[in-house]
């Protein structure tokens, strides 16, 4: 899909081109929609007229090499051999995991989550043999941030038809944080109410750095990359991509700043 900001600019009378066309290719697995607030921004102040096209990294790669696109958005398992030299890593899409304080598991595997999030009414026992009660699972509703998250991580066509589905990450910890057999799933949130845990996977983790050298595994990491020379549009915009305004809306769509 494109986004035809210099069609929005010429309605709102701002002088096109007093600082370049900027073109984007963004590869993403759905998109990250701080990208076009930020494409809008600069559109508006600084006259930089973007495009935004939505494609398959392979032609993402390709419109880099040819120089039909200025920057290029990739997921981490999408990125070339050879990197060129810009080649940012700005965010992620992070999996948390929350359970209830009281809650004495420290950790999940990998290999048994995909199991806690699509069998019919688990028990703790197979997986914390110091439980013996039924889990109450909470997820997100469609249209959530992070929705399908925990499905396109684990490989999984659908979850549990019996997973509670709440509105928000918010009120997924909050739930945990009321039921002692709770195991409860959004995007990973840097404020936790009281009485509620963020669960390990396979023992590590989910910090800033784990997430960023990808050791946390539940998560989908995004980079810009672009080429040799740079415009002045693009440096504008990767410049822009290190505001607290970018991570701020990078937060609020469900995305992890990095």
């Amino acid at each position: 899909m494109k986004y035809l900001l210099e069609l929005l600019s010429l309605l709102l009378a701002v002088p096109l081109f007093a600082a370049g066309a900027l073109r984007i290719a963004d590869a993403s697995r759905a998109g990250v929609p701080a990208l076009n607030a930020l494409a809008l921004r600069l559109a508006l102040r600084n006259s930089v007229a973007v495009s935004i096209d939505k494609v398959t990294p392979n032609e993402a790669a390709a419109r880099l090499a040819a120089g039909r696109a200025d920057l290029i958005v990739l997921e981490h398992g999408n990125l070339p051999a050879e990197r060129p030299r810009v080649c940012r890593l700005f965010a992620a899409e992070v999996l948390g995991l929350y359970v209830n304080a009281a809650n004495g598991m420290p950790s999940v595997e990998l290999r048994d989550l995909k199991l806690l999030l699509t069998s019919t009414r688990p028990n703790w026992r197979p997986f914390y043999p110091r439980k013996e009660t039924d889990i109450h699972r909470y997820g997100l509703k469609e249209r959530a941030a992070g929705y399908r998250l925990a499905e396109s991580l684990l490989g999984a066509e659908t979850l549990a038809q019996d997973i509670f589905a709440v509105g928000s990450t918010e009120q997924v910890m909050l739930l945990a944080g009321n039921d002692p057999e709770a195991l409860g799933f959004g995007v990973l949130s840097s404020g936790m109410p009281a009485g509620v845990k963020v669960l390990e996977v396979n023992g590590v983790p989910p910090t800033r750095g784990n997430i960023a050298s990808g050791k946390y595994l539940m998560c989908w990491r995004y980079y810009v990359l672009g080429g040799a020379s740079l415009s002045q549009a693009a440096k504008i915009f990767l410049e822009e991509m290190k505001t607290a305004s970018f991570a701020k809306e990078l937060e609020s769509s469900g995305f992890f700043p990095l």
